[in-house]
């Protein structure tokens, strides 16, 4: 048995969600991982990485209870500044 690895890229809204889901339920594909939602799962409210991305850029970066990250916020320093997404990427992809 010959195993086939397939990777689906593309812009946002470009369809691969569905060309992912066609693969599955049309061509027997065995699995489809979706990486935007393994990285976002890095940011559950109330993680580990949450608290270290709190201890890293301050608490008002975080919001309610459990802390969840406040995305706006969190974007406005990491987005202007090369060296803070840095920080970011070492927290979140360790």
């Amino acid at each position: 048995c010959k195993l086939l690895v397939l990777g689906v890229c593309g812009g946002i809204g470009s369809g691969k969600s569905t060309a992912c889901k066609l693969l599955v339920s049309e061509f027997n594909c065995l699995a489809h991982l979706d990486a935007d939602s393994i990285g976002h799962s890095v940011y559950s409210p109330g993680s580990e990485t949450v608290r270290l991305i709190g201890e890293e850029f301050g608490q008002d970066v975080l919001q309610n209870d459990p802390q969840e990250v406040n995305r706006p916020k969190l974007g406005a320093i990491v987005f202007s500044d090369p060296d803070q997404m840095k920080k970011l990427e070492r927290l979140v992809w360790p």
